[in-house]
């Protein structure tokens, strides 16, 4: 007797169609006498890892007088043949350099050998300055907090994670920070490049004196005065060094340069300034006269601004 059967799988189930398995529907015919049909189902051959699998497959609407056996339902199980890979997460850059006046910084994580499944990894942050050219920068106060965890999904094999920097507005050193990845989940493991640093260049420029007082024999010749450039030497900058007569008045005990401006081209954070001395042939005792520096252009006053000249008597 001819019959006919409807077979449409069933989607409510963990496997995914158009992932796992291609759904379909139709109807199956038997001649008279047939006794059995297949039925074909492509599956996808994925390479994620991940637990069993399944979905269902329904006979419904039979006709030509056969009526649905007990068995008119079954679940297709899917067994996974893919290894769990879940990689090794390290920094796509040991360093990483950004200006305070740039709104962020990014930083990457790379997941590498693997990624069939979700992982997560942790960070640790801290200042990482050397006490002499850099300081240490802080989340909170020079940098914005950081995510605890970053979770990669199955698949995916790298983040980038955007780091607010806080422009405080003040002249000081460069500050670094340390990221650093521990803790990984679902088996991953950390890789050997699992610390990176952040240095944070300021933006803020100021100029001041090196050093406050300078001290020469009368015989040397010259007095050299230090100025120098802190925080950003990024572009020009000038500033005016006023040089005041004291005990020593100039034009007899020493030579004012012939214009007070002092110019800092770009990158350059330190200039000497040369202070001719007048070896005269009178006895005389030690004299002095002051400096200070004013009108700065292309950057602030900084703190030390106010210094003196001591020339040492030597007849």
């Amino acid at each position: 007797r001819h019959t006919d059967l409807l077979y449409p799988t069933d989607h409510d189930t963990p496997a995914t169609d158009g992932e796992d398995y291609t759904a379909q529907a139709g109807t199956l015919t038997f001649a008279d006498g047939e006794t059995e049909k297949t039925i074909t189902i492509d599956l996808t051959d994925d390479a994620w890892f991940e637990g069993g699998e399944a979905f269902a497959l329904k006979l419904t609407n039979a006709t030509g007088g056969a009526e649905l056996g007990s068995r008119s339902s079954l679940k297709v199980h899917i067994v996974s043949d893919d290894a769990k890979q879940a990689g090794e997460f390290v920094w796509s850059a040991a360093s990483y350099v950004v200006t305070e006046g740039t709104p962020s910084v990014n930083v990457t994580i790379e997941r590498l050998g693997g990624g069939n499944v979700e992982a997560a990894v942790h960070l640790y942050d801290t200042g990482a300055g050397n006490g002499w050219s850099t300081a240490s920068a802080w989340a909170g106060s020079d940098y914005a907090y950081l995510p605890w965890e970053v979770v990669f999904a199955a698949g995916e094999m790298s983040k980038t994670i955007s780091i607010p920097i806080v422009d405080d507005g003040s002249t000081e050193r460069d500050e670094v920070f340390s990221i650093q990845l521990y803790s990984p989940s679902n088996d991953a493991t950390i890789g050997a490049l699992a610390t990176t640093q952040v240095t944070i260049q300021d933006n803020d420029s100021a100029i001041e004196f090196a050093q406050s007082n300078y001290v020469v024999n009368e015989s040397t010749g010259v007095m050299q005065i230090k100025v120098r450039r802190i925080g950003s030497t990024a572009g020009t900058a000038t500033v005016d060094l006023n040089i005041s007569s004291g005990s020593a008045t100039a034009g007899q005990d020493f030579i004012k340069p012939p214009s007070p401006t002092v110019t800092f081209a770009d990158g350059e954070f330190e200039k000497l300034v040369d202070i001719a001395i007048v070896d005269d042939v009178f006895a005389e005792g030690d004299e002095s006269f002051y400096l200070s520096l004013s009108n700065a252009t292309g950057a602030k006053l900084g703190t030390y601004l106010w210094g003196g000249g001591k020339i040492l008597a030597s007849d």
